[in-house]
């Protein structure tokens, strides 16, 4: 007991956790975010796409103008933030900078605004987007799967990293066109031979922009025989 205690100490010291929001040290009563960040944890509010989840522009919208102009493959989209201020500082810091453990904040607050929803799914499975090996080498995890994991231990649904695989490496979506990023995920993915696929499940990544990417892996589990295809994003933008 006394050596898990001083193991965890040193651990606390060596690797000390991390404000999701500003990164700065956290004390031993702060959970995920610091007390000066608390106040700065600003869902989205308002109205937003019945199809996607983003802030529409006006009030009679039902739909955003990239839903009303490009079809999308998933039944139904949402995300807590959006991308901008201290969550966007914050998603690049976990994407590019070792902030894994920003993964367990995000998941919470996946869950904390969309509950009802992820309920009323009645998902099976939550499947990450997959990166590729080569990405995966150099960033030293896939950031898509520690959200769908933290998500899964939220939720009880299990997470499937063994169905859809990234086969190809693409361009960075950031600097891309709508058009171009759509053109760049053509056979990027594939469905991993020999797995049970499942009926329902539920899309798990960072950023939601244009659906390009969730778009592309909608096709190839509607192609496998998914039924319905939700996705959960910590921000949309």
């Amino acid at each position: 007991m006394r050596k898990a205690v001083f193991m965890k100490n040193m651990a606390d010291i060596l690797y000390p956790r991390r404000c999701a929001l500003c990164d700065g040290i956290l004390k031993k009563y702060e959970i995920y975010v610091c007390k000066n960040c608390s106040s700065d944890i600003g869902f989205i509010k308002g109205r937003t796409c019945a199809k996607c989840g983003a802030v529409l522009k006006s009030r009679f919208d039902m739909l955003c103008a990239d839903c009303l102009n490009a079809r999308q493959l998933f039944d139904e989209a949402f995300a807590p933030f959006a991308y901008d201020g201290k969550i966007r500082k914050s998603i690049v810091r976990f994407k590019y900078y070792g902030r894994a453990e920003y993964a367990a904040f995000y998941a919470a607050c996946i869950y904390r605004f969309g509950s009802e929803r992820i309920k009323s799914w009645a998902a099976e499975a939550v499947i990450p987007v997959p990166v590729h090996r080569s990405r995966l080498a150099k960033r030293g995890y896939n950031q898509s799967y520690l959200i769908a994991k933290e998500l899964s231990v939220i939720t009880g649904i299990p997470v499937r990293n063994d169905v859809v695989k990234r086969k190809k490496r693409t361009e960075a979506q950031k600097e891309l066109t709508a058009s171009a990023r759509r053109i760049n995920l053509m056979s990027a993915f594939s469905i991993v031979k020999n797995r049970d696929i499942p009926e329902s499940v539920i899309i798990a990544d960072d950023i939601f922009t244009t659906g390009s990417t969730v778009n592309a892996m909608a096709y190839i589990l509607r192609s496998a025989g998914v039924k319905r295809i939700y996705v959960v994003c910590v921000s949309t933008s």
